[in-house]
């Protein structure tokens, strides 16, 4: 949704250091987003995992949205601790979608097929970040 992202790349030194898979095949690309930009819901397929370094975060930058992968099937258990034990559902992170509030210099690891979403940006200020896909090498 607007914004821009730059061609796929190899994934840098410094975030393989971090990546805990012996063997893997990866790319990565970097993404800047500003005012009423962001990503719309998708997964990574062909892919085991992603991730995402954010470079630059503004404040009250977009923030990353994971859908719960059974949303459908567990909306009446998922509301009904929302009602009833909301300490739990916070502990538990139990949630129908939950989003994490990105930190300048974090890396998160996620599965590939965890739908996720960025809002959009809410700021004119740049939101850098680099993303990247790993194939996990089983040879």
């Amino acid at each position: 949704m607007g914004g821009w992202h730059s061609q796929y790349q190899d994934i840098p030194d410094l975030i393989q250091k971090y990546i805990p898979f012996p063997k893997y095949y990866g790319v990565s690309w970097y993404m800047v987003n500003t005012n009423l930009q962001g990503n719309y819901s998708h997964t990574h397929p062909r892919n085991d995992w992603a991730g995402v370094l954010w470079l630059k975060v503004p404040p009250n930058a977009a923030k990353l949205e994971f859908e719960h992968p059974d949303c459908f099937a567990q909306y009446d258990a998922i509301q009904s601790i929302h009602d009833n034990s909301p300490t739990i559902q916070q502990q538990t992170n139990y949630y129908k979608a939950y989003s994490f509030t990105p930190k300048e210099g974090q890396l998160l690891m996620f599965p590939s097929s965890l739908r996720h979403r960025v809002y959009f940006s809410q700021t004119n200020e740049e939101r850098i970040s680099m993303s990247f896909n790993i194939k996990i090498d089983e040879t």
